[in-house]
């Protein structure tokens, strides 16, 4: 019983921890620098999506580009509000673009295994391309059961901009 009293607590002071990490994302990782360093990074991955063939990859690639899309439509919407100085509006999108930053990286490593993964399979050994193609299964179960919900993430984003703070209880 005393482990679960502990365990409840820690999550509360997690839950507050990952709210101050998406601040400090939006607010200082991205902002700051006018959003370079994410502009540099979206580069990459859209390198490695163009490089995705398409007679292999086409649903995730067609996936892919538009969750990119949507975060240059993210960080415009943001970079506004920052220009404006409505940093509620901001405040209130963090965890939400936190945790689409984290699904379309975590989507992209899982690409670059797949990719890797789909060039070893010929001439492979029976185990090993048993291992390679749980890396492709891995990349195409992660876009349809996590990265889609990017979409919908970004149009919350973007769509909802009322302050939360101006509402009526």
């Amino acid at each position: 019983m005393e482990q679960f009293v502990r365990d409840t607590k820690i999550a509360t002071i997690y839950e507050g921890t990952n709210h101050i990490q998406a601040m400090d994302f939006v607010m200082r990782k991205i902002l700051k620098d006018g959003g370079k360093t994410l502009q540099a990074l979206s580069k990459e991955i859209m390198n490695s999506v163009s490089a995705l063939d398409e007679t292999k990859f086409k649903k995730e690639k067609d996936l892919f580009n538009k969750v990119l899309l949507s975060a240059q439509g993210i960080v415009q919407q943001i970079s506004g509000y920052a220009k404006n100085n409505q940093y509620n509006l901001i405040l209130q999108n963090c965890s939400d673009f936190l945790q689409f930053a984290s699904q379309l990286v975590m989507g992209w490593r899982l690409l670059e295994a797949a990719v890797l993964a789909d060039s070893k399979l010929e001439g492979a050994s029976a185990d090993d391309q048993k291992y390679y193609r749980t890396k492709v299964t891995d990349f195409r179960v992660y876009c349809s059961h996590f990265l889609i919900h990017n979409l919908s993430t970004a149009k919350t984003i973007t769509e909802f901009s009322e302050d939360v703070t101006s509402l009526e209880i």
